[in-house]
């Protein structure tokens, strides 16, 4: 997911305040690493499947965490694209 690039706000006059925007996704990247974290320790015991769906429960696992991963990844950037807005809304240094 490393190159998917994502649509970034495009903040102005009447739109929304960068500083609440990023507030928001940074409260959504804490609770979707927490998320992530809870899902990893959960357990997914061979002992509590049949064979063949104990492959399944694995693979829907993993699929789960990829997916939060991907959101993650997701918020990550729309960061890092608000904290660079931030710190120069000109977009002047973007281009040095």
């Amino acid at each position: 997911m490393a190159n998917k690039v994502y649509s970034m706000p495009k903040f102005g006059l009447n739109g929304s305040n960068p500083e609440h925007v990023k507030d928001e996704f940074y409260e959504a990247w804490k609770k979707l690493t927490e998320a992530r974290e809870s899902l990893r320790v959960c357990t997914v015991n061979g002992r509590d499947y049949s064979p063949d769906e104990f492959r399944e429960a694995v693979f829907q696992k993993a699929e789960a965490l990829a997916s939060l991963e991907d959101s993650i990844h997701y918020v990550e950037q729309v960061l890092m694209y608000i904290t660079d807005y931030l710190e120069d809304p000109t977009g002047a240094r973007r281009y040095l």
